[in-house]
């Protein structure tokens, strides 16, 4: 996670296997059953109800509660408690993460399992736990090498809550299991030139839950938003929503074009991530997922960047109440540059707000 090219991939990462259109359904497959698949599915849901149990009894008695988040740019210790950052073992942040409950992280799929760069640290694990040559590799064999993945990333990701670095807590992780199996594909199709599952993925979801192996019970946790504060949002009836991540405040490209040198680079770079910012930005549209649904935020100018993945969207209702309502999953730019959009994802019918869109985001809902 040290290099910027890591980062770039832990925010980029759809262009050759997407479709064009971000509202386009994926292809129909077969129903698979193969045991990665099934282990992260079921771990995912297994600790995803550990969280509803904990917002349903510690959290939602205060529903009515009119809590207020502190708009600005830089966040201090205090803003937005429950957001932090997750952190390689040289304590650099390279993706962010929301508590739900004092030992749950609801983050990005791509920030715990990401097979889109032959080069990256987790396509180097999987090859090594195949144990036959990787050009007969079955959908089953990398399937189950995932789940081994998966528990190997359990040591090489770290959280930072409350500006505090902590190192090997992280208990157990879940994908979901649209996440495993499109990872499947992509790997399959590196491995062999095959793909039969052949996700477009446009709308397959991009979530992960982290079960951490301590409790930061002292942290504020924000309610989840319901089914019904959800429809308000997509009919536009909320204050503001805000982005809140660790990643970097200016697109990474231009610094390094711009600098003479890549240690010139290096350090400018360094001064403008790894902190906590927030940026107010739009809910554009709601749309379905593969597993849920999936949100169009951000405007040219206001928008997250290498680093923010996972990041939690927050709004503030009409009541002044503020919930936790997405985590961030891509850019929109075809470019991969920060905070662009790109009219031609959408049909043509689509509002102007909508084609304004610049990042994509999982919603969770109670």
């Amino acid at each position: 996670m040290k290099k910027i090219t890591k980062l770039f991939f832990c925010y980029i990462l759809f262009v050759f296997f997407s479709a064009t259109a971000v509202a386009a359904l994926a292809i129909e497959t077969p129903a698979f059953s193969l045991k990665g698949f099934d282990k992260q599915a079921s771990r995912f849901d297994s600790i995803w109800k550990k969280a509803i149990k904990y917002q349903n009894k510690a959290i939602s008695k205060n529903r009515n509660k009119n809590d207020y988040i502190i708009g600005g740019r830089l966040a201090n210790k205090q803003e937005f408690p429950s957001v932090v950052a997750l952190i390689d073992e040289s304590g650099r942040a390279f993706c962010t993460g929301n508590l739900i409950a004092p030992d749950i992280i609801a983050t990005a799929g791509h920030c715990v399992l990401n097979l889109f760069y032959k080069e990256s640290p987790d396509f180097k694990i999987l090859s090594d736990k195949l144990n036959q040559p990787l050009k007969t590799s079955t959908l089953s064999d990398i399937s189950t090498a995932i789940e081994s993945v998966v528990i190997e990333n359990k040591k090489n990701i770290h959280v930072r809550v409350l500006g505090e670095n902590h190192f090997n807590l992280v208990q157990a992780i879940g994908v979901s299991k649209s996440w495993a199996e499109w990872n499947t594909d992509v790997a399959q199709y590196y491995l062999t030139g095959k793909r039969d599952i052949r996700y477009t993925g446009s709308n397959v979801t991009d979530k992960a839950i982290i079960r951490l192996n301590r409790k930061f019970s002292e942290v504020e946790i924000q309610v989840i938003i319901s089914q019904q504060e959800m429809l308000a949002v997509k009919k536009g009836q909320y204050k503001k929503a805000i982005q809140v991540g660790y990643g970097y405040i200016k697109d990474p490209s231009i610094i390094e074009k711009n600098s003479e040198t890549k240690e010139a680079a290096k350090i400018k770079l360094q001064a403008l991530m790894d902190k906590k910012y927030i940026v107010e930005l739009p809910v554009n549209t709601i749309f379905s997922g593969k597993e849920g649904l999936r949100a169009g935020i951000g405007k040219p100018g206001k928008a997250a960047c290498y680093g923010d993945s996972g990041g939690p969207t927050f709004v503030q209702l009409n009541n002044g109440q503020w919930r936790y309502f997405a985590s961030l999953s891509k850019s929109i730019s075809k470019s991969g540059l920060c905070g662009e959009n790109d009219e031609n994802a959408w049909q043509s019918t689509a509002s102007e707000q909508k084609k304004q869109t610049t990042d994509i985001s999982d919603v969770w809902v109670l």
